[in-house]
């Protein structure tokens, strides 16, 4: 909106009943008047459908769908379909799902592949540094309490302290008495004002054949 663009429904954006039957007049209203773009806030399984609505109504020509986290999926890919072209329904789509690249990032792969025998997905470094965070609040706190954590968790997670990696490491310099700055898997978890971490965000989009690739990276406010 800020560079230009105009938001058509702003005030009135196509809501649709996920345990609709059809959602033919949905999609026709989410992409009517030949929009440049469409953003849809989906899951996978209603959201599918409504694609598919779209495609058949011959409405998603021309038009780039902007899709979110929740569909951050081939799985989501395959459900939408393809087209008479043998392509995706949606190749083209774009969308953000968080990032990561924090200093632990290389040493968390390693370790969840490890344990999982799993790639790392979306949230999975977010989570981690969470939990670790959380646990080192409470320590910092000798309190394992929400008010405990509160009073503890930006000094745990922001400067001036000594940057740290290692889960391990960051527990016992804090039982040392040590002020310390996590630097996590995801990011460097700086907390802000607001108690919110300003990190990175992936943007991906819907190849031909369905599958996804990330294609840029961008950091709000920055």
């Amino acid at each position: 909106d800020k560079l230009g663009g105009t938001i058509t429904n702003k005030q009135n954006p196509v809501r649709y009943d996920p345990k609709a039957a059809t959602l033919d007049s949905e999609a026709a209203a989410a992409f009517a008047n030949q929009p440049d773009a469409v953003a849809a806030v989906l899951y996978a399984e209603t959201g599918s459908l409504l694609l598919q609505a779209a495609y058949k109504q011959g409405l998603t020509k021309g038009v780039t769908v902007l899709l979110t986290d929740g569909v951050y999926s081939e799985d989501f890919t395959k459900q939408v379909g393809k087209g008479t072209d043998g392509k995706s329904i949606i190749a083209g789509a774009l969308g953000t799902v968080p990032g990561a690249d924090g200093q632990a990032l290389s040493a968390f792969t390693s370790l969840w592949k490890e344990k999982t025998g799993k790639d790392v997905t979306a949230f999975v470094p977010h989570t981690w540094d969470a939990a670790i965070l959380l646990m080192l609040a409470a320590e910092a706190a000798k309190s394992n309490t929400g008010e405990g954590i509160q009073s503890k968790i930006r000094e745990v997670a922001n400067g001036p302290g000594t940057e740290v990696t290692d889960a391990c490491q960051a527990m016992e310099m804090i039982r040392k008495g040590e002020d310390i700055n996590y630097q996590g898997a995801s990011g460097n978890v700086d907390i802000d004002e607001n108690g919110d971490v300003v990190g990175s965000y992936d943007v991906w989009t819907v190849k031909d054949d369905g599958t996804l690739k990330v294609i840029d990276k961008v950091t709000p406010n920055q």
